[in-house]
């Protein structure tokens, strides 16, 4: 699974979906939907850094490896977060 991330501009204590790449209509977030996974993946912290949270996340949804990567301007300034989701059950 394919999404992006961003700070929320009214709470940046949270990260709200850009776009989510998922296929299914009934499972896609919506942009500007609120992560709930950023505080158990600690992304939130690691916003300008490649970063995995070196554990499985687990959710409604299943068991995840996850890795996280910046995205700058131009200018070198963040933007946004790319995040990978790969299924546990399939290993």
């Amino acid at each position: 699974f394919l999404y992006i991330l961003k700070p929320n501009p009214e709470n940046p204590e949270q990260l709200i979906f850009v776009v989510d790449a998922e296929e299914d209509p009934r499972s896609f977030s919506h942009t500007g939907d609120i992560n709930e996974n950023a505080f158990i993946s600690d992304i939130i912290h690691h916003l300008g850094d490649y970063y995995s949270p070196g554990k499985f996340i687990s959710d409604p949804w299943g068991v995840w490896i996850t890795g996280y990567a910046p995205v700058f301007d131009k200018d070198g300034n963040y933007v946004a977060t790319v995040s990978a989701d790969i299924s546990a059950e399939r290993y």
